[in-house]
């Protein structure tokens, strides 16, 4: 049988989670293809998800979050393709929700606010930017996006196409890049409230680096 769609996950030292990861998207999405795209990890990350019998591509060095993303869009053949982290921080269970939603209202994608749930375990400083990032959006679309940064999302092949994803960010900024040219570009979007969790393991995030980029794609991104 043909999988309908693919979820893309983003791996770099994820050992502590992965396998909780897989094991849910399976029970949310049984006949979605996983596709685990290990960005150079020094764990036994890679290990792990193979044991699992997912499909695994391994990175030869590490490229970033944005560039395992492209790995993964790239490998992807089905009609819809999907994304989120491999750190439990986002529930797979939304990403049925998404893609029903995307069908019924013919959409190109759909994305979760992080801020429209009834949990959300992010820390304060990092909910601060994240409303700044919202405000300069405002400020440079007219358009209010209430989490510019979510990575839980649901694609149309054709949606995503339309970005031009390869031409993205590498780092973690990849996800503000991302939102502005989906607004820009004007494609069909939504955006769905849903929890948010205290991640596994070690977080990636650079607070100072990575906001100042993602606040510069806000800005220059069309």
């Amino acid at each position: 049988m043909n999988k309908e769609m693919s979820v893309i996950v983003p791996a770099y030292n994820e050992e502590d989670a992965i396998v909780s990861t897989i094991k849910k998207l399976r029970i949310e999405l049984p006949d979605a293809e996983i596709i685990i795209v290990d960005d150079y990890s020094k764990d036994a990350t890679c290990k792990l998800a193979k044991n699992q019998g997912v499909r695994v591509i391994r990175h030869t060095k590490n490229r970033g979050y944005g560039g395992a993303l492209k790995t993964g869009f790239k490998a992807a053949k089905t009609k819809y393709i999907s994304f989120l982290d491999a750190d439990l921080t986002y529930l797979p269970k939304y990403l049925k929700l998404f893609l029903k939603r995307l069908k019924d209202r013919k959409l190109d994608v759909v994305w979760g606010n992080r801020f429209g749930g009834s949990k959300n375990d992010m820390p304060l400083v990092r909910k601060i930017g994240n409303r700044i990032l919202a405000t300069l959006f405002m400020l440079m679309t007219g358009r209010y996006v209430p989490d510019t940064a979510c990575g839980e999302r649901v694609f149309t092949k054709k949606g995503l196409a339309m970005i031009d994803y390869e031409t993205l960010p590498d780092g973690l900024d990849m996800i503000t890049a991302m939102t502005k040219r989906i607004v820009a570009r004007r494609l069909k979007y939504e955006i769905i409230g849903m929890d948010y969790h205290m991640r596994g393991g070690q977080s990636k995030l650079n607070i100072i680096k990575d906001f100042i980029r993602m606040a510069r794609n806000i800005v220059i991104e069309k």
